[in-house]
């Protein structure tokens, strides 16, 4: 349910050689540049401001498994703040869904997980799961499974927020959450991207608290494309 929004973004993706840097996480390999084309978006009401953002470029320095060091976040001077913003809220729901192979040899069959927290309007734990279905040379299929989580067992509730009355409790408890994912993806080892596929996900959090048991019900949805 609710309204759901699409951005669609051509890009042009590069690789290069790492150079080492001192702050880097893990030891990187290469380094992906993606620049965006010309985004369409389904709010016609933010079209001028998307619009603005043709030329924002993402980088990525990551090993040859395909773990992150770093990220940057680069917009072009005739941006709009809120074309900026949306820009990368959208990007880093790419980002959000990192493909690392382990260190181990994998055929048909093989599963793993990979955890990360994801940043956005709140902080959630998530567990990617990976299953090879098809290896094609270098392009490998693969089913993905996706649940997320709160980071906090709770949320506490400042009296200044819109919507607050004397009834409303000052903290509010993580009772249940879970997630719905389906989808799958190609990649191409020889590609900086994955060349096909559709990854959706929906996370429901329920929170409760207060004299009167009060429920609140927060849902999020995303999905991720590559044509």
């Amino acid at each position: 349910g609710g309204d759901v929004s699409t951005m669609r973004l051509p890009v042009t993706a590069e690789v290069t050689p790492a150079e080492p840097v001192d702050a880097d996480v893990v030891d990187p390999s290469r380094e992906i540049s993606i620049q965006v084309g010309r985004p369409a978006f389904t709010d016609v009401e933010l079209a001028e401001d998307i619009l603005s953002t043709e030329g924002f470029t993402l980088g990525i320095r990551a090993d040859d498994r395909g773990r992150q060091s770093t990220l940057s976040l680069a917009a072009p001077v005739e941006a709009t703040d809120t074309g900026r913003v949306m820009m990368e809220q959208y990007l880093l729901k790419y980002t959000s869904l990192p493909v690392i192979f382990p260190e181990e040899a994998i055929g048909s069959g093989a599963r793993w997980s990979i955890d990360t927290r994801v940043t956005g309007e709140s902080t959630l734990l998530q567990t990617v799961t990976y299953t090879v279905t098809a290896i094609r040379g270098n392009q490998i299929d693969l089913d993905v499974s996706v649940s997320q989580r709160p980071s906090l067992g709770a949320l506490e509730i400042s009296p200044g927020t819109a919507g607050v009355t004397e009834d409303t409790p000052e903290q509010l408890t993580v009772l249940n959450s879970n997630t719905a994912s389906s989808g799958s993806i190609t990649v191409d080892l020889t590609q900086p991207l994955p060349t096909a596929g559709t990854v959706f996900w929906t996370t429901r959090v329920v929170y409760g608290g207060g004299p009167e048991d009060m429920r609140v019900v927060q849902d999020s949805t995303t999905a991720v494309s590559f044509d």
